[in-house]
């Protein structure tokens, strides 16, 4: 594969095609003007790239091009593809993909394409590879990005027939003979046996809706979509390589709420990763950014292709934002380990779905705008914090294990499905985020990886919903727990096999003896109730004061591990809740119930504790995020961190150590004060 991108990278979408070419050049200046570095454009331009079959238009692309590299601007482009034109869609009508009613979808928006379909695979291909000749040989071109925004908005399934036929292909590749595909799939349950692969077909609504349908065939199904969504950003990005060894390739995800797939298989295809930041507040933002710089193996700087500058246009509420607060989101972007950050957009479409989304220039593409004003403040610092800390990496001491696959097999790989007594179960709402803000708000940088990363190298490690009882995850945690680490594990760990069936085993399958203990049985909670957990009758006094717990309440019968947290107010009151066990030189951690982030961050404070994780007693709103230079570990190479208000008031906060302001210079230690919408960023240079 081609290498990670190099250097800072700060700019803003633009969309040549929207405007005339006399306005070009002032457009370009404008962003030239700012101090930007990087120009994103292309990705839906498909209709003026190839306006007829094999009837290509490079003429214009060439001046955009040329422009960008008179005002001294690189660029970030685009194959696009994620917006078939309409003439391809009238030679091939099949080309739209179809709903779980069995409905073809229309045209009109994006991504109305089907993965399996060989015209739309050829067309795509074809015009990704004609670009990339076209461009071969410019030297401005720092990445390209493959479609947009693959697995959005429940693109990642289609029901066709092409979908059904590649459907059952993969199963035979995965199963081998039907024998053993209705053994796996438990389709003696209800008479569902198949006798040949002809008779398989993609799991739809049955009688009674999703929650009669086969579970097993749902996360098979979801696994093909998600192998055929990596398959299709593979295969450009190995086009794009054949004409730009030198330049790397990424695709860009939206939030991990808004579409499920393998990230992780997905990253194995492309050079380094990256997502659109539309969250609104700080906190999700940071579980995105640990979210898909874990997807790919080990540390290293990420990408945010759009950041959101203005109120987007597709949500009901979205606040307009403050003054200053597209400088803080930049400087958290850098604070969580992304070299670029692409501003969404330059200026405000006139026409089209998103012409309520704003831009940095007003509608005549003035620059007499508050965000313009701010960026033409902030962009000297931003790009100064930007290129000293390029290329360095976050390395966190703890970890959340989620994975996809477990997600979906607890929830919901389809849209609308819903599942009886996990209807109320929000996997990530309820047993990731938690955990992943409690940390946050401790000031402890975690890493969110899939089950198959080596968990050596954290203090922390926290399994966070994950239901499948994998072998192989099994085999790493008890290494990682002998050897001396710290596992906290959540309800609903390790019950199901990797085909959503139940283990005919105590649970958690395979790891009891390393929590001590084994789950008897589940209390699901209505909406609103909750249950307290306090400390066992006797233990004295203690630093934790009670917690609370929603959701659901799993039964532990204990075998040698020691009970830190009780139930207190329901009919298994006195009962236990979380349990600790020794095993090896480590600790394993079971909880109960589902924890809010409050609850979460005052059983972390003694886990970090014990394993002499540092933490601080943060401010709300205010983040803390570390990055580090070169080197084999945290305490070597220069040490880089951010601390950043995104509140409404100055906040402090103490660091032991010396540090210099990376932009003052100015030596700083104790306390440090922060101005709200703002950051500081501090350095200090690590052992020799």
């Amino acid at each position: 594969m081609t290498g990670q991108p190099k250097g800072f990278h700060l700019g803003a979408s633009y969309y040549p095609e929207h405007w005339p070419q006399e306005r070009w050049e002032r457009d370009l200046g404008a962003m030239s003007d700012l101090g930007f570095t990087t120009v994103r454009m292309l990705e839906f331009a498909w209709s003026r790239l190839e306006p007829g079959p094999g009837e290509y238009r490079f003429d214009w692309v060439d001046r955009a091009a040329d422009l960008c590299e008179s005002f001294g601007l690189s660029m970030m482009l685009g194959t696009p593809t994620a917006a078939p034109p309409v003439w391809l869609i009238s030679a091939y009508p099949d080309i739209l993909p179809v709903g779980p009613d069995g409905l073809r979808r229309q045209p009109g928006g994006r991504r109305h394409y089907c993965l399996h379909h060989e015209h739309y695979r050829a067309a795509a291909r074809g015009v990704v590879e004609q670009l990339a000749n076209h461009l071969a040989g410019r030297t401005d071109i720092v990445a390209w990005q493959v479609d947009n925004e693959v697995g959005a908005y429940r693109s990642t399934f289609c029901y066709c027939d092409q979908c059904e036929a590649a459907f059952r292909r993969w199963l035979e590749a995965r199963y081998h003979d039907v024998a053993a595909l209705n053994e796996r799939w438990g389709t003696v349950f209800w008479s569902q046996e198949v006798r040949g692969w002809d008779e398989v077909q993609i799991p739809r609504p049955a009688m009674n809706g999703w929650t009669g349908s086969n579970k097993a065939a749902l996360l098979d199904f979801w696994r093909f979509s998600s192998d055929a969504l990596a398959d299709f950003v593979g295969d450009q990005a190995d086009a794009l390589r054949e004409w730009f060894p030198q330049v790397p390739v990424t695709t860009n995800w939206t939030s991990l709420t808004t579409a499920a797939f393998d990230r992780a298989a997905m990253a194995k295809r492309i050079d380094f990763t990256s997502w659109d930041n539309y969250e609104l507040d700080l906190y999700g933002a940071s579980f995105n950014h640990d979210v898909v710089r874990g997807a790919k193996l080990g540390p290293q700087p990420t990408w945010t292709p759009e950041q959101r500058c203005a109120p987007p246009d597709n949500r009901q509420h979205v606040p307009l934002l403050r003054d200053g607060d597209v400088t803080t989101m930049t400087l958290h972007n850098i604070a969580c380990g992304s070299d670029a950050t692409i501003y969404f957009r330059l200026e405000q479409a006139l026409f089209g779905a998103e012409n309520a989304h704003g831009g940095i220039l007003d509608r005549t593409g003035g620059t007499d705008t508050r965000i313009y004003r701010e960026l033409m403040s902030s962009v000297p610092r931003l790009r100064q914090i930007g290129d000293a800390v390029a290329g360095s990496q976050v390395r966190a001491r703890a970890a959340i294990v989620y994975d996809t696959t477990a997600g979906v097999a607890i929830t919901s790989p389809l849209p609308h499905l819903v599942k009886k007594r996990s209807q109320l179960l929000g996997h990530i709402e309820h047993l990731v985020r938690p955990y992943h803000r409690a940390l946050q708000s401790l000031g402890v940088d975690v890493d969110v990886i899939p089950c198959d990363r080596d968990l050596a190298h954290y203090d922390v490690v926290i399994l966070a919903g994950q239901v499948i009882a994998s072998g192989d995850l099994a085999t790493s945690v008890r290494e990682y727990v002998a050897g001396g680490g710290c596992l906290v594990a959540t309800p609903f760990t390790a019950q199901v096999d990797d085909n959503d069936n139940l283990v005919a085993a105590a649970v958690p399958a395979g790891l009891t003896d390393v929590f001590g203990l084994s789950v008897t049985d589940q209390d699901f909670l209505a909406d609103g109730e909750t249950v307290v957990l306090a400390r066992p009758v006797g233990a004295g006094e203690a630093p934790v004061p009670d917690l609370q717990g929603v959701l659901c309440c799993e039964l532990l019968r204990l075998a040698g591990a020691e009970v830190t947290f009780e139930y207190r107010n329901r009919w298994y009151a006195g009962t236990p809740a979380i349990a600790s066990h020794s095993y090896g030189r480590g600790t394993a951690v079971y909880v109960g119930t589902a924890l809010d982030h409050v609850a979460a961050r005052s059983l972390l404070t003694e886990v970090l504790a014990e394993r002499d994780v540092e933490w601080h007693d943060l401010p709300p709103d205010v983040h803390l995020r570390r990055r580090f230079g070169p080197g084999s570990g945290p305490s070597e190479g220069t040490e880089y961190v951010f601390v950043v208000n995104g509140g409404e008031v100055e906040q402090t906060v103490t660091l032991a150590g010396r540090y210099r302001d990376l932009v003052s210079g100015e030596e700083r230690d104790g306390v440090i004060g922060v101005q709200a919408r703002d950051a500081v960023v501090l350095c200090r240079a690590g052992p020799r």
